[in-house]
C-alpha cells in the first residue's frame, strides 16, 4: 500500500485528531514519556491549539489511504552561531505496523525539502541512545553528532 506525505492543517478537524491521535501513541510507548499511559485528555486537548500558537511550528503526516501511520511534529528556531534558520524535529513517530518500509524516512526527507527551500543551516533532532534503529536511519540521512570530540548533553528543568 501507498503512502503519502502531507503538511497538517491545523484548522482541519481530520488532521487535528490525526496529531492528538499519533502523538497519544507514541507516548504510550515505552520511554517516550517514562509511562506507557499515553498523553491524558486534557493534554490532548491542548496539542493542537499549543501548535497553532507557535507560528514557527509545523507538522507533517504521512496518510495510507485516510489511514494516519506516521508524524514528525517541528518547529523552526534561529541559529546564533550560523545566522540562519534550523528546523528541530521535536517529535518523529510511525505506527508499528508501517515500520522499516520507509515512512520514517519519507517524513525526515520532506523536512529537509522544507529546510533546503527556506535556506536553513542545518536540521536537528533527539533520540533516545538505545533507540538503535532510529539512529541507523538518521545516519544514513547524514545526521552525526555536532561534535564528537565533545559530548553535547540535552538538559531539561521541569517548570
Amino acid at each position: 500500500m501507498e503512502f503519502a506525505v502531507i503538511d497538517a492543517d491545523f484548522n482541519q478537524d481530520e488532521h487535528q485528531a490525526n496529531i492528538s491521535e499519533l502523538l497519544h501513541l507514541f507516548a504510550q510507548e515505552a520511554g517516550a514519556i517514562g509511562s506507557d499511559r499515553g498523553l491524558s485528555p486534557h493534554i490532548r486537548s491542548k496539542i493542537v491549539p499549543g501548535l497553532q500558537s507557535h507560528p514557527n511550528s509545523f507538522v507533517l503526516l504521512a496518510i495510507a489511504d485516510t489511514t494516519p501511520i506516521g508524524i514528525a511534529v517541528c518547529c523552526r528556531v534561529f541559529s546564533t552561531f550560523s545566522a540562519k534558520s534550523v528546523i528541530h524535529v521535536q517529535d518523529l513517530f510511525v505506527v508499528p505496523a508501517w515500520r522499516e518500509r520507509g515512512v520514517a524516512h519519507s517524513l525526515l526527507q520532506a523536512i529537509e525539502t522544507k529546510a533546503r527551500t527556506h535556506h536553513c543551516a542545518r536540521l536537528t533532532l533527539e533520540v533516545i541512545e538505545t533507540n538503535s534503529t532510529a539512529r541507523s536511519l538518521y545516519s544514513k540521512m547524514g545526521f552525526s553528532s555536532p561534535a564528537a570530540e565533545k559530548q553535547v548533553l540535552f538538559l531539561t528543568k521541569e517548570l
